[in-house]
């Protein structure tokens, strides 16, 4: 979802994105000049857009098969992690740079469902370490039980760390330390909750974009996104390939302890936003969720629009 959000705007709209993630970038440009410490323009070929221009963070929290310290974050923490890029320095090492917090001013959040998310984790996860040449923690089937191993395996080699570092509330720990990935499924409530907070914070103005309408309602999802960027389409919008669906990995149990651990640690304003991913599990059926917006102007141009996304999704 985040790659085709990027590509399909970059394309219909005939503008560049860009990115707090510069590394790779042969020419590195910041979108105004006088932020030097980014976002950073992705394709300097291509024109900013007039109004707002679409830029990729994934802030923080998000680590896998990391300790309990990578991703139990206060809030000024991730926010800080929002604005911060990376380049490649003179010397050939990645350097990090935080730019202000009023340069960006709107925020489009996208979700997908948790259970594909999670899936995709487990998927990148084995890919990450065969690059790596490493010969643990791949191997695992791509099935139902391939999952529940690696989930197996994932809790218990932090199991110690969780227990002893008194970063996670034991009261979390009792409820939910015994169920398959419960720090996955942490990692994802805590990054919404704060990407949400972070909108709320700085008084963004947001759209809610959802992965699965780009399926169910493909042109109205995106002619709603170009609205709330304001952008017009000069060319015809990328056909959409939805990514596989991994339903069939998850019984009933799994998915209603899912729903408990994430309504447990969700914030209610989050909790409605992702609440429909878990009726399939909980003979519930919410509403779909649609695009919204809460539309403001700003008479500075181009402006930034803060892309915020889970790795994943």
């Amino acid at each position: 979802g985040t790659s085709y959000t990027i590509v399909n705007v970059e394309t219909a709209g005939n503008v560049t994105t860009a990115s707090n993630y510069a590394e790779d970038f042969e020419n590195l440009v910041p979108v105004h000049p006088e932020w030097k410490n980014g976002p950073f323009v992705r394709d300097p070929s291509k024109p900013l857009p007039s109004r707002y221009v679409l830029t990729k963070t994934h802030c923080a929290a998000y680590c896998m098969n990391c300790p309990t310290h990578n991703y139990v974050l206060d809030l000024d923490t991730f926010d800080a992690a929002c604005r911060t890029a990376k380049i490649r320095n003179d010397r050939g090492d990645t350097e990090t740079l935080t730019y202000n917090a009023s340069i960006p001013t709107r925020a489009l959040h996208l979700f997908r469902s948790p259970f594909d998310n999670l899936v995709g984790r487990f998927h990148l996860s084995q890919e990450l370490r065969k690059s790596r040449g490493e010969t643990t923690g791949v191997g695992y089937s791509n099935s139902r039980d391939g999952l529940t191993s690696w989930c197996r395996n994932l809790d218990a080699t932090f199991r110690e760390d969780e227990l002893s570092s008194g970063l996670l509330d034991p009261d979390f720990l009792t409820r939910h330390g015994q169920f398959p990935c419960h720090a996955e499924w942490f990692r994802f409530a805590q990054w919404h909750n704060m990407a949400y907070q972070v909108t709320q914070r700085h008084s963004l103005p947001t759209h809610y974009l959802f992965y699965e309408n780009y399926t169910k309602n493909y042109e109205g999802t995106v002619q709603s996104l170009f609205e709330f960027l304001e952008i017009e389409p000069v060319l015809d919008f990328l056909p959409f390939k939805s990514s596989k669906s991994y339903g069939s990995f998850f019984d009933t149990e799994y998915g209603q302890a899912a729903a408990r651990l994430v309504q447990d640690q969700a914030l209610p304003a989050v909790w409605s936003l992702v609440e429909h991913y878990f009726a399939p599990y909980v003979n519930s059926e919410p509403e779909a969720q649609t695009p919204s917006a809460n539309r403001e102007f700003d008479k500075r141009t181009p402006q930034v629009a803060w892309l915020l996304s889970f790795p994943n999704s």
